[in-house]
């Protein structure tokens, strides 16, 4: 393991210095710590030194060269990176407890029958479990007067818009993405083997994706496992509004998750309101596709209690509060199936400076489920899991320290 480390370190430093020879190269990164405590969580309530409370920790390498003309080439590599432990991914506060609404409806001989399968399914809910060393993202580009064209590991154009009209910017635990749960997710955040095309121009932001599934075997088509979404935006003056959409393919080709997302914010000078939409669709859950390898009946046993119909809500504000910002937001998923699954998460952070890089943050907030709701909040960079029963509510509160370079 050392000597792999020790390789891959030497591998990077040979990119950054044979790039900066022809290229600005940037090394960054953002580290994050926090003391967070979680109550009512699968197991106990926890308390811990968790790393991602208001953003994932990570570093990166991100390079820029002007080609002449309006055109310049471009490219990032990050790493997720987690303080506490130093590893490059992380596990659910509910480790590997399942979700009571996965197996809703099944008899204790269906339970019995499957059970080798459910184990095998808890370790595998996970930040990165693979660790990939650039997991956050890991792309190349080339910008010209017509917009820009990016090829890699990227962020998808629904969670772009989510993220713009969160008013939290994805940050903190009363996030709307905080609804949901490693197994239910209510939008791709990030996808592999994709091509897009980005456009800015007068206040109009605009961008196409499609991530090419690079599955095909003899009894699948080329789109298995694919991702295509664009996204829209206006913004003019203290006014924006803009939408997302996505629409994945399963293992088999069919149609999987899709999100759509309308948002819209307006600054007032001494607040600003933000306000977003998402419809989440899921009839083919990828998850069912990876259970079918395991087990058939498992995965015809599974995929109705994946299946995802719900809408998700969010409103939230932000206001200074002396040289610190304040941000308090209401989030509220609707599942629309008849086993329901509803969730309302409510919460501030507050941010406070010590200087341009190096700020404090205290978060507090609180979910209520409902039904088969057992949501537990975690942060940006970790996933927070399950309550201990569907129904049960959670409280989370946390303390950190963000230091960016």
């Amino acid at each position: 393991m050392m000597k792999k480390c020790t390789l891959a370190f030497f591998a990077l430093s040979a990119i950054a210095s044979a790039a900066s020879a022809q290229s600005a190269v940037t090394v960054y990164g953002l580290l994050d710590a926090s003391i967070y405590k979680s109550t009512n969580t699968a197991g106990a309530s926890q308390l811990q030194l968790a790393s991602g409370m208001m953003e994932g920790s990570r570093w990166g390498l991100r390079g820029n060269e002007d080609l002449g003309g309006g055109m310049r080439a471009l490219f990032t590599l990050e790493s997720r990176l987690e303080v506490d432990t130093g590893a490059g991914g992380n596990r659910p506060i509910s480790g590997n407890a399942l979700p009571a609404r996965l197996t809703n409806g099944l008899s204790a001989g269906q339970l019995t029958a499957i059970a080798p399968v459910l184990a095998a399914l808890g370790p595998q809910q996970a930040v990165n479990p693979t660790t990939n060393l650039f997991d956050r993202q890991a792309f190349l580009g080339l910008v010209t007067p017509f917009g820009g064209f990016l090829a890699g590991r990227q962020y998808t154009p629904a969670f772009a818009t989510l993220a713009k009209y969160d008013i939290n910017g994805t940050q903190g635990p009363a996030t709307p993405g905080g609804l949901g749960m490693l197994l239910y997710q209510p939008v791709e955040i990030r996808r592999n083997n994709a091509f897009q095309y980005v456009i800015q121009q007068s206040g109009i932001s605009a961008s196409l994706m499609h991530a090419f599934g690079e599955a095909k075997t003899a009894t699948t088509p080329g789109s298995s496992g694919s991702l295509t979404g664009l996204n829209f935006s206006y913004d003019a003056g203290p006014l924006s509004a803009g939408l997302g959409y996505n629409a994945a393919k399963d293992g088999a080709g069919k149609s999987s998750l899709r999100t759509t997302v309308v948002g819209g914010s307006y600054n007032f000078g001494v607040a600003k309101v933000s306000a977003a939409f998402t419809g989440i669709k899921d009839d083919n859950p990828a998850l069912a596709t990876t259970i079918a390898a395991l087990s058939a009946p498992a995965a015809a046993l599974l995929k109705p209690n994946l299946i995802q119909d719900a809408n998700l809500i969010h409103v939230g504000v932000g206001f200074d509060v002396g040289a610190g910002n304040m941000k308090v937001s209401f989030n509220r998923l609707n599942d629309k199936r008849t086993a329901n699954a509803d969730s309302t998460s409510y919460g501030a952070t507050y941010t406070y400076p010590l200087s341009k890089r190096t700020n404090l943050n205290f978060a507090l907030a609180r979910v209520t489920n409902k039904g088969l709701g057992q949501v537990a909040l975690g942060g940006n960079g970790f996933s927070g899991g399950i309550t201990s029963a569907a129904g049960v509510d959670s409280t989370s509160i946390g303390f950190g320290l963000r230091h960016s370079f």
